[in-house]
């Protein structure tokens, strides 16, 4: 084979590259393999630029190069300031060096660098230097993973001084996934007048196809547009960047589909190496066609690796050898990761007259965001705030109860309320929580906004649908519009129940299916990287559609993309930085009809808020109308999620925007595109005075309002564990003087206090109570995903959970990992494990809150299995696929049990869960009882010694020919 042949010569080459070469050079680098070809890049014709060399007389005419040969095109750059000329021989060049060579003269003092780039993979890379003069002049080169000197180096050699014309150095690279080459060297440290000539460039050349290659590779993190090898490889050497970019940090998996074979099973060995390393064997069968293995379907699987992508540049090599580990094919890809803000989802309680919601059963929902959110992370607080909201059927169907919309609103609203501790690279959405037996929709979000609105909970049909209403209204508030498409329609799952409709939707399909944005529309598969999942494009349905299942399309991961990657939604604060707070009016209200209907004036400590945008205006009046503030904005409409049998419902527009309070102001006025006022609030009068009275014995917060010239009041109740530095919101717009408190709920603290912001629709008025005693709470550990389960060595175990404390906000470093087999397996509430040892796992979850406290939680997992496989025809209780079922099995079983995975040939692991005619279960669960256990060993130790055995219901016969696929 190529590979040992290249192996075997050109690894001394390495150890030996630099050498001095006599007048007469060999023609090609040694070691060139029967797999490779040699590209010569002589300069014979170039246009000379000088006729002598030498520092006294050299142009410097050139700073860039460009030269093609055998469809291979070369670039060579500089970096710094110098520059460099093709030059005519004299009686001192070599033959072989014909009559031209280059020359990339540079000043000492210009800290030159100079780059050959290549148009494609190249496996190794030979230049000969030389010098003129005998003053010393040296050449180092070393080779890069990406182009233009980037991303990891590839092998270097040299950094020596060359000898004079006629005499010349030979220096080489070689190594796989080779894209660009640095020279570098001269006096202290420059190159100075050392000739260059005689660059070879040898690159793979692949083998005419072969049954069992590589069709198609696909990088996902949950959905991507299936491309030839050679389009993926064209968009990633022109940006790095799959159709469907690839988010830095967040776990991927590269899938890898193989042709169709002509034999009915055929092992192959694939190797990844680069952002990971890892062999998997496969064995295939000769029904299964790439489209098969992409969708999982008849039996069929992909070979998939699983990574999580560094930020920048990184490579993935990509092999296939046969059974005897013959190599038969070799893909190398240079890929871009792309970084995004961070999710921060800031959960509140809401209690109408039937009762609270959870805020604490969000955290079932994240593994689902965690995979359709192009981030790569999503975090949850649930630290207390509530709200209290009137449900009101709506007089017609197609309005949202007005209660809805008020948590909406009131949502938005707390997005701008101090302290605002947001960091570079976050963006925060507040989530009112309703219980989820509520009247309305599933939920509500603003279109844009920072607000949403959702039942913890909900179901559509049986399927559990929370997470993806979750999602569907996260994406509203970044902007996304509905489908407006109803197809595929069906009342029953998989199928789309109604019409998700909405103006200026931008998505072009004429269905909900997942489909490519590329012409000709092809369908896509998703995938669930937590559990290697495939998801058909045809079986599920866009996200923001009325359908079920509902996955994430192309075009929506793109458009969330780019919200998250600097194009933040309007209200967005990710990019600022914190300034001091000042006083600020804030201002809600709702627009229709051509009127503003505008809530009670607010005033609050905030920053400063970025500059506004849209169709709308928010004017500061003073005397004689002059205008003191202005402010920009769009009213954003309430966007529903339903079930069946609902009708979708929208709340009117609504905005939730800052002021800064202006000395000598008499009106804040809303004004439409045209100048129209829509609506105003006339300010003057004297703030309301307050004196609040807080006992967390009796459970309860009390206020007194003294006002000359309001009778009538509104609060916002807040309540702070730290002595009044930072607060959180238990009450908005609240009607009467009183609150309950939930001392359970809230942080323990030794010097509480409540605050009234009382208001009386224009001026407010601050009280703040004496402080009291909160007792402080423990911690609390729950595992969220996985349940448990049985996982190849290669797949990936994406372990998500929930540490939480009602005292405090725990950081990531406060959770932390542990295996019975492996140790630690790291920090936060999500631990991508991708190479567990075989066998059985207890994983535990430790939460450690800042003073010591800690809880756990803690799941079983086995790690087995051996090679992938697809379908084929077994006797039942042959746990090696040997064809017959001896004490091996049993010998194998009882490993396997006590916490190994013996080496698998071609055979399911034991552990993998399969299909087949008789049903699904285990591999190795002969009695099919749904576990692998002792029991099984004995029964096939009793078959194999022709005692009679007690066969499970509904389970095959030992020594029964069955076939069994992957499940």
């Amino acid at each position: 084979m190529w590979l040992l042949n290249r192996a075997t010569i050109l690894v001394p080459l390495v150890i030996f590259a630099v050498f001095v070469l006599p007048s007469a050079g060999p023609s090609a680098p040694a070691g060139a393999a029967a797999a490779e070809e040699s590209i010569t890049f002589d300069f014979e014709n170039e246009g000379a630029t000088s006729t002598t060399g030498g520092a006294q007389n050299h142009p410097g005419a050139l700073t860039s190069l460009v030269m093609t040969k055998s469809g291979l095109t070369m670039t060579i750059t500089r970096q710094g300031g110098g520059t460099f000329d093709i030059v005519q021989g004299n009686q001192f060049w070599p033959p072989e060096w014909g009559s031209k060579s280059l020359d990339p003269f540079s000043q000492q003092t210009s800290n030159t660098r100079f780059i050959a780039t290549f148009s494609e993979y190249v496996s190794s890379v030979y230049i000969e230097g030389a010098d003129i003069g005998g003053d010393n002049d040296h050449l180092g080169i070393t080779a890069y993973e990406l182009p233009d000197g980037q991303g990891q180096t590839r092998g270097s050699d040299g950094g020596v001084g060359v000898p004079s014309l006629p005499d010349r150095r030979g220096f080489l690279v070689s190594n796989s996934g080779i894209r660009s080459v640095t020279f570098i060297g001269g006096a202290i440290p420059n190159i100075h007048s050392v000739y260059w000539d005689r660059l070879i460039v040898t690159r793979f050349i692949p083998d005419p196809p072969a049954e069992g290659r590589i069709d198609s590779v696909e990088f996902t993190q949950a959905i991507q547009q299936l491309q030839t090898l050679d389009a993926l490889k064209a968009d990633l050497l022109a940006d790095g960047r799959p159709p469907v970019p690839m988010v830095a940090g967040k776990p991927a998996a590269m899938r890898v589909y193989l042709e169709q074979t002509e034999e009915p099973l055929t092992q192959f060995q694939v190797e990844l190496s680069g952002v990971q390393s890892q062999t998997i064997t496969t064995i295939v069968n000769n029904t299964c066609t790439p489209e098969d293995r992409r969708r999982q379907e008849n039996g069929c699987a992909s070979v998939d690796f699983y990574f999580t992508p560094p930020l920048g540049s990184w490579t993935a090599t990509l092999r296939l050898r046969d059974s005897v580990g013959d190599l038969l094919e070799e893909h190398q890809f240079g890929l871009q990761s792309v970084e995004s803000d961070a999710l921060v989802l800031r959960a509140i309680e809401v209690c109408d007259q039937g009762g609270c919601g959870n805020p604490a059963e969000l955290y079932q929902h994240l593994p689902y965001l965690r995979q359709v959110m192009p981030t790569h992370d999503v975090q949850l607080d649930t630290l207390y705030r509530t709200m209290n909201v009137t449900l009101t059927p709506p007089a017609d169907p197609d309005d949202v109860p007005e209660g809805w919309s008020d948590a909406v609103d009131q949502a938005n609203a707390l997005f701008w309320l101090p302290p605002v501790s947001i960091q570079l690279g976050e963006q925060w959405f507040y989530v009112a929580v309703f219980r989820p037996d509520v009247i309305g929709p599933n939920g509500l979000a603003s279109r844009p906004g920072r607000g949403m609105a959702m039942r913890s909970n909900n179901l559509i049909g049986t399927f559990v649908n929370g997470a993806r209403t979750f999602a569907h209204e996260l994406a509203h508030n970044m902007g996304v519009h509905h489908t407006n498409v109803a197809l595929p329609a069906s009342q029953s799952e998989p199928g789309c129940y109604s019409l998700a409709a909405g103006s200026n939707s931008g998505w072009l399909h004429l269905d909900n299916l997942l489909r490519s944005e590329t012409p000709g529309e092809q369908i896509e598969v998703g995938f669930d990287v937590a559990q290697g999942l495939a998801l058909p494009g045809d079986e599920n349905f866009e996200l923001m559609g009325y359908c079920v299942p509902r996955w994430i399309s192309p075009y929506t991961y793109n458009l969330l993309l780019e919200q998250l990657s600097g194009l933040p939604p309007s209200q967005a604060q990710s990019s600022l930085v914190p300034t001091a707070v000042s006083p600020h009016w804030l201002v809600r209200g709702q627009v229709q009809g051509g009127t503003a209907t505008l809530n009670p004036l607010l005033t609050i400590e905030a920053e400063a808020p970025p500059p506004g945008a849209g169709t709308h205006f928010l004017r500061v009046l003073g005397a004689g109308n002059a205008i003191l503030a202005e402010r920009t904005f769009s009213p954003v409409e309430p966007h529903s999620d339903i079930g069946p049998g609902q009708v979708e419902s929208q709340g009117p527009p609504s905005f939730t925007e800052l002021l800064p309070v202006m000395s000598g102001a008499t009106a804040v006025v809303v004004l439409d595109g045209a100048l129209q006022e829509l609506g105003r609030i006339t300010l003057g009068g004297i703030a309301p005075a307050v004196t609040v009275a807080a006992n967390v014995n009796t459970l309860s917060a009390s206020w007194q309002v003294t006002d000359f010239d309001s009778l009538t009041h509104s609060a916002w109740v807040q309540y702070s564990s730290d002595g009044g530095v930072s607060w959180t919101t238990l009450a908005q717009d609240h009607e009467t003087t009183s609150i309950s408190l939930d001392a359970s709920k809230l942080p323990g603290s030794a010097n509480a206090v409540i605050r009234v912001l009382a208001n009386d629709g224009v001026n407010t008025g601050v009280g703040t109570s004496q402080p009291f005693v909160v007792a402080e709470k423990l911690p609390t550990a729950q595992i969220v995903s996985p349940a448990g389960g049985s996982f190849r060595p290669h797949e990936l175990v994406w372990l998500q959970g929930a540490g939480t404390d009602t005292d405090e906000a725990l950081p990531g470093s406060a959770l932390s990992w542990t295996s019975s087999r492996d140790g630690s397996l790291g920090t936060g509430a999500t631990v991508a494990a991708y190479q567990l040892s075989p066998g059985l796992h207890t994983i535990t979850l430790i939460v450690q809150d800042s003073d010591g406290n800690t809880a756990n939680d803690s799941i079983q997992v086995r790690v087995g299995g051996g090679a992938t496989f697809e379908g084929m025809t077994v006797s039942w209780g042959d746990n090696d696929c040997s064809g017959v079922v001896l004490f091996t099995d049993t010998l194998r079983g009882l490993v396997w049990l006590a916490g190994d995975e013996p080496a698998a040939a071609d055979c399911p692991g034991i552990g993998t869960i399969i299909g087949g005619t008789f049903g699904s279960t285990i591999w190795g669960d002969v009695d099919c009882n749904g576990v692998v256990d002792a029991g099984d060993a004995l029964k096939l130790l009793r078959h194999v010694t022709g005692l009679p055995v007690q066969q499970g219901q509904g389970c095959p016969a030992l020594g029964t020919l069955v076939s069994i696929t992957p499940n």
